[in-house]
């Protein structure tokens, strides 16, 4: 239906606490409601950006909203993979048919070894397609992208 932008790490020294973690981020708009995604069991999908068939976290498209119609959702860790995080989904201001998904996902390195090279350039894309649940059993070196799919059989 349509595609999701990939996370990407940001470039920097990084400041702070050495064992904070860095996260990746991306944000998309969708050509599907917040209603549609909610009225049947759907799922993001994070897949390997060196694999893209192998699940490295997912979490189901479902919970309760924010006051302002918003919902969050838990992105789970797949495997040994280490990649987890948060999406965040909202109806567009503009246009009730549209959803905008941030992510907001672990980037599995050591916050010194962080540099534009580990930005992901794969793209997950917006489907009605059959999901699977691979498991990754090293962690990827960048933040994977994300994958919008009607659930199927996720744990």
């Amino acid at each position: 239906m349509a595609d999701l932008s990939a996370p990407k790490s940001p470039d920097g020294e990084p400041e702070g606490a050495d064992e904070a973690t860095v996260a990746a981020t991306s944000f998309s708009t969708v050509f599907v409601s917040l209603e549609d995604l909610l009225a049947s069991d759907h799922a993001i999908d994070i897949r390997s950006s060196s694999d893209n068939s192998a699940t490295v976290s997912c979490g189901e498209i479902g919970g309760v909203r924010a006051s302002d119609d918003s919902l969050a959702i838990i992105l789970r860790q797949q495997g040994r993979s280490n990649v987890y995080g948060v999406a965040f989904l909202a109806q567009d201001g503009s246009d009730p048919n549209l959803t905008n998904i941030s992510l907001f996902v672990s980037v599995p390195v050591k916050a010194e070894s962080v540099a534009a090279t580990d930005t992901p350039t794969s793209v997950g894309s917006v489907d009605e397609g059959q999901t699977d649940e691979s498991s990754a059993e090293s962690a990827p070196s960048v933040p994977p992208a994300g994958n919008l799919s009607r659930r199927s059989n996720f744990k």
